[in-house]
């Protein structure tokens, strides 16, 4: 499902789309972050809005957590919104 707007519990789009996908995976972003090599400070400024989540960086977050296609495209277009788009 694409979210219009981000819920108010999430500081952005991509948080919105991340968070469950995470929740249901029982995987955390500290999780996550070692998964993809990177710090956990750096996941968390992504879903903060503090960096900008790229494309490849939504390909990799939804090749490590096996995401469905629609969890992936969520995930592109909660980056996209993040990112200024009208979508």
């Amino acid at each position: 499902m694409v979210r219009s707007k981000k819920p108010d519990s999430y500081a952005t789009h991509v948080a919105a789309s991340l968070g469950p996908a995470l929740a249901e995976r029982g995987v955390t972003q500290a999780d996550l972050a070692a998964r993809l090599e990177v710090t956990p400070a750096y996941v968390s400024n992504v879903t903060n809005g503090r960096k900008p989540a790229s494309a490849r960086w939504a390909d990799l977050v939804a090749d490590v957590l096996e995401m469905s296609k629609d969890e992936r495209r969520d995930l592109h277009v909660a980056a996209a919104k993040d990112a200024g788009f009208k979508l």
